[in-house]
C-alpha cells in the first residue's frame, strides 16, 4: 500500500518536470520543451515532456546548493550554450531567462539584450535585492537580473 503523501523521488521523471516547469510562470511552462540536465558537455539531457512554445526547461540541478530549475527561450538558450563555450552570444533580438525559484542570485527573470554593453550602460553592476542589476558587465554575456519573489513550486 503507497501512502498518498509519499514524497515523489527527486530522481523520477514526474519530480524533474514538476520541478523544470516551477522556474517559469504556468503560461510559459505549461507548453514548454522539458529536457533533463546532462552531466557531460558533449551530451544533450533526455526529452522528460514536448513542447511547442518555443521555451525549454530544465530542472533543479542536483550539483548546487540552491533550488535551481530555469526556463529559457530562444535567446536565453543562445546565451548559455555561448557561456558554456565561452564565446560571445548570437542574440539577434533579446533573450529570456527564468529562474523564479532561485538561484545563487535568488529567483529572478533575466532579460539579454542583443548589444549587452550598449543597451545595460549606467546601470547598477552589484547585486541588488530589490533593483535591477546588470550581471557579468562589461563581458559578452552580460545581463540584466530583474529580482522576484519565489514562485510556489
Amino acid at each position: 500500500m503507497v501512502e498518498r503523501d509519499t514524497p515523489i523521488p527527486r530522481d523520477s521523471k514526474p519530480w524533474k518536470i514538476n520541478s523544470a516547469r516551477s522556474a517559469a510562470p504556468a503560461e510559459v511552462s505549461r507548453d514548454a520543451h522539458i529536457i533533463d540536465l546532462t552531466m557531460s558537455d558533449t551530451a544533450r539531457g533526455e526529452e522528460l515532456a514536448l513542447g511547442g512554445n518555443g521555451w525549454v526547461c530544465w530542472p533543479d540541478n542536483p550539483a548546487t546548493p540552491d533550488n535551481d530549475p530555469i526556463c529559457e527561450d530562444e535567446g536565453g538558450r543562445e546565451w548559455t550554450y555561448a557561456m558554456q563555450g565561452r564565446r560571445a552570444p548570437r542574440i539577434a533580438t533579446m533573450g529570456t531567462i527564468y529562474q523564479l525559484q532561485g538561484s545563487a542570485d535568488g529567483p529572478y527573470v533575466g532579460i539579454v539584450p542583443a548589444n549587452p554593453q550598449r543597451v545595460l550602460a549606467g546601470l547598477p553592476t552589484t547585486k541588488q535585492a530589490d533593483q535591477p542589476w546588470v550581471k557579468y558587465a562589461g563581458t559578452p554575456w552580460a545581463f540584466l537580473v530583474v529580482p522576484t519573489r519565489r514562485m510556489s513550486p
